[in-house]
Parts: C-alpha cells; sequence; structure tokens
C-alpha cells in the first residue's frame, strides 16, 4: 500500500514534470515567434547562392552595393586596400579555412562583385534598442540589456586601432525579440553625437530571422537614432572581399570539445581615415571616414564583451537568454566563452590592453567576466528563477 509520503513524492514528480511541460512550451511558442520572409535582391546581384544554413548570398557589381547609395560618399574616394596594415597583416583575398562559410559550397563570386547577405523584409535598419547603451558605460542600469564587458579608456581620439580573438558559440536566446551578443565596441563622442563601430558575432532571431550564430557589424554616428545599421542592409560600410559576406552564419565551438576562433580587428587607415574591418588577418572592407563625426579622428574608448537583451525587462533576473557559451566565467577554456589577445593601437604604438582593463558586469548573479593572464572570458545561463 502507498503511504502518505509516496503520494507526495508522486506529486511532486508530478508538479515538476508538469512545470517542465510548460516551461519548455513558453520557450518553443517565443522562438517560433520569427518572421523569415527575405527582401528583394539587390540592384546589381549577378548571381545569387543559398548556403545549405538557409543564408541567402547575393553577388553583387561592386560599384552597385548599397553603400555608395549614402548622400554623403557621392564624392568618396574609394579605397581598395588599405594604405598599412596592422601588426603586420597582409592582403588576402583567398578561400581560407578560417573564412569558409555555408554559401562557399554552391561557389563563388565572380571578379568584380561583393558577396551581400540578404536581409529579411523587415528586419530593424537601426538598433534603437541599444539607444541607452550609454547608460552601461555610466553604470546606470537599463532593465532590457546586461552586460559583461571590459573597457579600454583612452582619451580625445587617442585610439587608432584594437584586434581580439572571440570564441564563437551558439547562446540559447528564449524569446524572438531578445539576443545574444559578443563583440568589440570603438566609441567616440558622447550624447546624441556618440559615434560607435560595432563588430562581433551574435544570435539576433528578430534580424536574421533564426537562431544560428552571425558574423555582424554595426555603426552609428547618432547615438543608435537614425543613422546606422546592421552589416550592409544600409548605405555606410563598403565591402571589399569578394570572399567573406558580412552578416552570414559561422561555425561554433563544443562545450569541452573543438573551439572555434575568429580573429576581429578594427583599424583606422592613416591616410584615408577610414575605419578597416579585417577578419583573421583578411581586410573585409571599411566604414567610410564621411560617415562620422568623431570617429573620423579616433576612439576615445573601446570596450569587449558580452550583451544580451531582455524583451521582458526585468533587469536580467528572470530570463532564460544565454551570453556567451551558457556558462559561468570561471569555468574556464573550453566550456566558457573568451576574447584572447586584446590589443589596442594608438598613433604611434600597439600594446596588449589587459593590464589597464576597467570591468562591467550588470548583473553579476546571471553574468560574469574573469581575466586570466590576457585572456577575458565571460557568459552565463541568465537567471531563469530570478
Amino acid at each position: 500500500m502507498a503511504t502518505r509520503d509516496d503520494h507526495g513524492i508522486r506529486a511532486q514528480r508530478c508538479l515538476v514534470f508538469l512545470v517542465a511541460i510548460w516551461l519548455k512550451s513558453s520557450l518553443a511558442q517565443g522562438r517560433r515567434d520569427v518572421s523569415v520572409k527575405l527582401a528583394k535582391a539587390p540592384d546589381g546581384t549577378v548571381r545569387t547562392f543559398k548556403g545549405d544554413d538557409g543564408d541567402v548570398i547575393d553577388c553583387v557589381v561592386f560599384h552597385k552595393q548599397p553603400a555608395f547609395k549614402h548622400p554623403r560618399l557621392h564624392n568618396h574616394k574609394i579605397q581598395m586596400e588599405p594604405s598599412s596594415y596592422p601588426n603586420g597583416l597582409r592582403l588576402s583575398n583567398q578561400i581560407t579555412n578560417e573564412l569558409m562559410q555555408p554559401w562557399h559550397a554552391k561557389g563563388e563570386c565572380p571578379a568584380g562583385t561583393v558577396p551581400i547577405k540578404r536581409p529579411l523584409s523587415n528586419s530593424p535598419k537601426t538598433k534603437r534598442r541599444d539607444r541607452d547603451r550609454i547608460d552601461m558605460i555610466n553604470e546606470v542600469l537599463n532593465p532590457h540589456q546586461q552586460y559583461a564587458v571590459v573597457h579600454y579608456p583612452g582619451f580625445n581620439g587617442s585610439i587608432h586601432g584594437t584586434s581580439g580573438t572571440y570564441s564563437v558559440w551558439n547562446p540559447w536566446v528564449a524569446r524572438g525579440e531578445d539576443y545574444s551578443v559578443a563583440q568589440m565596441w570603438v566609441i567616440a563622442g558622447t550624447g546624441d553625437d556618440l559615434n560607435t563601430i560595432e563588430a562581433g558575432w551574435h544570435v539576433n532571431p528578430e534580424l536574421t530571422g533564426g537562431y544560428k550564430t552571425k558574423f555582424f557589424t554595426y555603426w552609428t554616428s547618432d547615438h543608435y537614432e537614425l543613422s546606422g545599421c546592421y552589416n550592409l542592409e544600409c548605405p555606410g560600410f563598403v565591402q571589399v572581399s569578394k570572399v567573406f559576406a558580412v552578416g552570414a552564419a559561422l561555425p561554433v565551438s563544443t562545450y569541452q570539445g573543438p573551439q572555434v576562433e575568429r580573429n576581429i580587428t578594427l583599424d583606422l587607415d592613416s591616410e584615408s581615415e577610414n575605419w578597416w574591418l579585417y577578419v583573421e588577418g583578411n581586410p573585409i572592407g571599411y566604414f567610410p571616414s564621411e560617415l562620422f563625426t568623431n570617429l573620423c579622428y579616433g576612439a576615445d574608448r573601446v570596450d569587449w564583451g558580452g550583451q544580451i537583451y531582455d524583451s521582458t525587462g526585468t533587469l536580467g533576473t528572470q530570463t532564460m537568454t544565454q551570453m556567451g557559451s551558457g556558462h559561468i566565467a570561471s569555468e574556464g577554456f573550453g566550456k566558457a566563452s573568451y576574447i584572447s589577445g586584446l590589443t589596442i593601437r594608438t598613433f604611434d604604438s600597439t600594446e596588449l590592453a589587459t593590464s589597464v582593463l576597467h570591468k562591467t558586469v550588470t548583473a553579476p548573479s546571471c553574468y560574469s567576466l574573469q581575466q586570466s593572464d590576457d585572456v577575458v572570458y565571460f557568459g552565463g545561463p541568465g537567471c531563469p528563477y530570478g
């Protein structure tokens, strides 16, 4: 005969099972709420590839790419390669293992064209959710944004370049309106005159239509108000490489298994004052100096690390959206997300930045950050139960 304790244990197990089913159903419902209708092929498209991962890549005639429709770039002098290369980097326009993307299995863009990932027809053009990002710098809580980052404080445009090697992961994002990011920011100006250039990887369902990890760039010249966009989704970034598609999918690391890394560099060209983007030492393209009011002279500050957006606005205390690998920083290599080899270039030198970094972790019970020599580990599982 079953005892009262037996019935109690069974009831508890049943309750746990029902809660798990409800939670899984709720999360799945949120994750389904993503539109995947693509925009039309851009003008100047001569060939289109569809990768097995679903990315659609259009090969667009170089001079027809979106950048040159920007009103400030009508008389822009095109720069096909940097005037100099930071840290001994040299030009390469070949498909290496580090630059391989799923669409390459279908072919290559022909000479005279550049690969552009086709966006969603309704993707957000501007990053208005980051309108209050500057509050993080002043350590003012934003109910939707959480960060685990390190900062290198420069002054009056003293920073002319930065580089770091990121491990790439696929964190769980709880809702279609949420996102998880690992990136670098170069920053100049304040208030409505804030300029930033950003690059890294993210899981951003509302932007990409799914939950795969994608490379991305972003820029703004007015504190995320009207200017700027992701990737090549508006006039701005000039794509030069015919190999690497900004915004396309990346391979990801395995917990306690192989680690996938990508080195990302942003560097101010000393002659043109354009900010060049490099991936694994390969120049991909640049952000023209004409786009900016402050960054054209150099950056005042650089940030590296992770960010999540929680659409419920609960100060990050009731979200299952993960940052980095979804594991805490203290787990270390092979388990936690990391950035290694952080460097800063000023007008006359290049140096490792780890000895002068300041840290900000806005929700330390949910996400963490830890520095070990020249490696910064960051991330966490979120806070599903407050």
